[in-house]
């Protein structure tokens, strides 16, 4: 494709679905009530499950255990997958920290690939240049105010799929410049639910869109709304899970960790884990309340008597 013709006005005009507009609907109003939740930021869970998904779409894993060690800095990567990882987790801790200043740009873009990749080759330079007008179609699309950031995004976004600029890792720069693009325009669903989570649970259906409109892409006959009302729905779900944590950490005024601490506290005696998914099962899944178990006993607040399944836990002070 020639770089001129990454021009994100001419791609807004195609989009007239009405489904797409409903989804832009419903995740403005999202955003509207976001405004009232307190300001927090993404607990070391939300980035492990986040770094979890986002590799595991592109073929990349290693162990529960293996990735709480590697981020904890309790192990050192043993190859280049656990590196690969471990790097992912530090641009996904970057973005959540410094997203007002990290800048839409091919050099950020680029150096955001080094971190990640260490040892891959880079874009020639035909591929930085239609990068180079990306980036500046898409700032000043977003600058003239006249189109939806929404469908700006994820344009970009798909741009950058079908451009296929670098020899691997190009769903995984994706996904984090898609968190950054949403973060930078106020959408901060992001911050609790991983995006890339719920893009697995329907990957397949992800992967055959992105097929699809790549050949179109090359072919020069795309339309990117397939690809649009895709993610629009996945942020929906993002914001429903987001809103669902929210509005019980509004009623009970405590996180999930003061939740699971708080039981333990008033307890007396042993508790199975099975009583703590029970009465805290409003706070989150099984894996947030595990999480805050292996918290608490890491400071020692609790101790584990047993293993597995079987596994009690009690105060360390009665």
């Amino acid at each position: 494709m020639n770089m001129k013709e990454v021009d994100y006005l001419k791609h807004i005009y195609q989009i007239k679905d009405s489904e797409v507009l409903l989804c832009i609907a419903k995740i403005n109003s999202f955003k509207e009530k976001q405004a009232s939740y307190p300001k927090t930021k993404p607990t070391e869970l939300d980035k492990f499950l986040s770094t979890k998904a986002s590799n595991k779409i592109a073929g990349v894993v290693t162990t529960n255990s293996r990735l709480w060690q590697l981020i904890e800095n309790k192990t050192i990567p043993k190859n280049r997958t656990e590196e690969e990882i471990l790097n992912y987790y530090s641009s996904l801790d970057s973005i959540h920290e410094n997203y007002k200043v990290l800048p839409i740009h091919s050099n950020y873009i680029i150096q955001m690939y080094r971190n990640l990749f260490k040892f891959e080759e880079l874009p020639n330079k035909q591929k930085v240049d239609i990068l180079d007008t990306m980036c500046e179609n898409y700032k000043n699309a977003l600058k003239s105010g006249i189109f939806d950031s929404l469908v700006l995004i994820h344009c970009f976004v798909l741009d950058l799929l079908c451009l296929h600029l670098f020899n691997k890792g190009n769903g995984r720069i994706s996904r984090l410049l898609n968190l950054l693009l949403l973060y930078k325009c106020g959408y901060f669903a992001g911050c609790y639910s991983s995006i890339a989570s719920f893009i697995i649970n329907d990957v397949n259906t992800y992967y055959e869109t992105v097929r699809i409109l790549s050949q179109r892409w090359k072919d020069k006959k795309n339309n990117p709304q397939l690809f649009i009302k895709y993610m629009l729905n996945v942020i929906i779900s993002c914001y429903k899970d987001f809103e669902l944590r929210q509005n019980f950490a509004d009623y009970v005024n405590q996180t999930s960790y003061d939740v699971v601490k708080s039981f333990a506290e008033k307890h007396n005696g042993v508790f199975s884990k099975k009583t703590v998914l029970t009465a805290c099962q409003d706070i989150g899944g099984r894996s947030l309340i595990e999480f805050n178990l292996k918290r608490l006993v890491r400071e020692g607040f609790i101790k584990r008597v047993g293993l597995y399944a079987s596994a009690l836990y009690a105060k360390t002070r009665q």
